[in-house]
C-alpha cells in the first residue's frame, strides 16, 4: 500500500506519494517572473525561502480556472529542489489499495509523469498517480534552479 495525498484539477483526482511532499500551504499570490514558461506562476515566499510555483493545470494542458477558494499549494521535493504545485483542492491523505500501470496504448510523451492509476478502495473512482521526479525534464529543472 502506498500513502498518497490526493488532489483535484479540473474535476479529476490525482495522487502523489506522501514521501515526496514537504507540506501543504494556503495559496498566496506569487511574484511573476518575466519570460518564464507559462506553467510557472512565479515565486512564493515560504518562511524566507523562495519557492518556484508551478500551475499544474497549465502544466497538464488543462483549461484554466477561476480563482477557487479551495486552491492551495503542495510543497514537494522534485529532483532535489523544493517546488510549489498549485492545485484546485487537496482532498485527503489516503492509503491506495489497488495500483495498476497505465496501459501502453494510453501513454504519450506528454503524460510520462503519470506513473499509474489507483483506487482508495474497490468501487471508488480512479486516481491518476503522478511521479513528481518525471514532472520536469532535466532542462526544466535547470531553468528553475536559475530562477
Amino acid at each position: 500500500m502506498t500513502q498518497a495525498v490526493t488532489f483535484t484539477l479540473a474535476d479529476e483526482t490525482y495522487g502523489v506519494s506522501i514521501a515526496q511532499l514537504q507540506e501543504i500551504v494556503a495559496w498566496v499570490a506569487p511574484v511573476r517572473i518575466p519570460h518564464a514558461p507559462s506553467w510557472i506562476e512565479g515565486l512564493i515566499d515560504l518562511r524566507g525561502t523562495l519557492v518556484p510555483l508551478i500551475d499544474l493545470r497549465k502544466r497538464f494542458d488543462l483549461p484554466p480556472s477561476e480563482a477557487l477558494p479551495s486552491r492551495c499549494v503542495i510543497v514537494a521535493h522534485i529532483s532535489g529542489e523544493v517546488i510549489g504545485l498549485l492545485v484546485d483542492a487537496v482532498k485527503e491523505v489516503a492509503y491506495l489499495q489497488t495500483m495498476d500501470q497505465v496501459p501502453a496504448a494510453a501513454k504519450t510523451a506528454r503524460s510520462a509523469f503519470v506513473s499509474g492509476v489507483a483506487r482508495i478502495r474497490e468501487g471508488t473512482p480512479l486516481i491518476l498517480l503522478i511521479d513528481l521526479d518525471r514532472l520536469l525534464n532535466a532542462d526544466e529543472v535547470r531553468s528553475l534552479q536559475s530562477v
